[in-house]
């Protein structure tokens, strides 16, 4: 269907009003900062190997619980049962009700009979627990993605668009960095890091990268917003603070580009 570019001012003032709304509420500042996770829009977080993706998630996810308790929350799995990450959970503070959370994992079901049976699926679970976000963790592992083709993962990655369009919900896709990329990288980490296809980036309304750097501070932990379409950020780097007891990241901080330098410059490197 064609548009004309015309905007009226009814039309600008609901649009303006929509961009402001933040739909899903946060304790953590990256996210605050451009309003939560956004309806109808692709968030990508990538980071290495073992480099506290899973532990991010799982605090992003106790964040919504406990925030968001009229918000249907889902959670795909690829690499995990759903036993393992109950597991994983259950080191962390406990909620009095996790029944908005609803799970699935692609390890406690025969594998798929193809890609189009699993995408089935996943509008399946949106629609059967009438979802208002889906995680999918970890998209790169998933059997719709790992050993695909280039071409065939980048049709995945636009389906992925698709679904957040059709169900005008923010649909958070956890990923891998390429081979190569791991800890111990001695660069900053950018977009054109991520394993496999470069389709990923390019739909992503949200981009976050998370990296690790070894200091004599110790480790820190730091959350890189690389990607914000729509809203203007005048920082774009957040610390990660890790609470070991819970496993999980207490809290995040704001911090400026020459502390970012300094933590980058401070490094430990061979």
């Amino acid at each position: 269907m064609y548009d004309t570019g015309e905007i009226t001012k009814s039309e600008k003032e609901v649009l303006v009003e929509l961009q402001n709304t933040q739909h899903f509420r946060s304790g953590f500042q990256f996210l605050g900062c451009h309003k939560g996770f956004r309806p109808s829009s692709v968030h990508v977080v990538m980071g290495v190997s073992h480099g506290g993706k899973s532990t991010l998630i799982r605090t992003i996810l106790l964040d919504l619980l406990l925030h968001n308790k009229d918000k249907q929350i889902g959670v795909w799995l690829s690499e995990e049962t759903i036993m393992d990450f109950k597991t994983e959970m259950s080191h962390t503070k406990s909620l009095d009700n996790m029944n908005h959370l609803h799970l699935f994992s692609e390890m406690d079901v025969p594998t798929f009979k193809d890609v189009k049976s699993l995408m089935n699926q996943i509008n399946n679970f949106i629609e059967e627990c009438k979802l208002d976000i889906l995680f999918f963790d970890n998209v790169t592992t998933s059997f719709c993605y790992a050993d695909r083709k280039v071409e065939q993962q980048s049709l995945v990655a636009q389906k992925f668009k698709n679904i957040a369009s059709k169900y005008q919900v923010p649909v958070v896709l956890i990923s891998h960095t390429r081979k190569g990329v791991s800890d111990n990288y001695d660069k900053q980490i950018d977009m054109s890091d991520i394993f496999g296809s470069s389709k990923l980036p390019r739909i992503a309304n949200f981009f976050y990268i998370m990296q690790s750097y070894f200091t004599d501070e110790g480790r820190v932990n730091i959350i890189n917003i690389a990607k914000h379409r729509g809203y203007p950020l005048n920082n774009k780097y957040f610390e990660l603070v890790y609470y070991p007891k819970g496993r999980v990241f207490s809290i995040d901080r704001k911090i400026d580009f020459n502390r970012m330098k300094e933590i980058y410059k401070s490094r430990q490197r061979l």
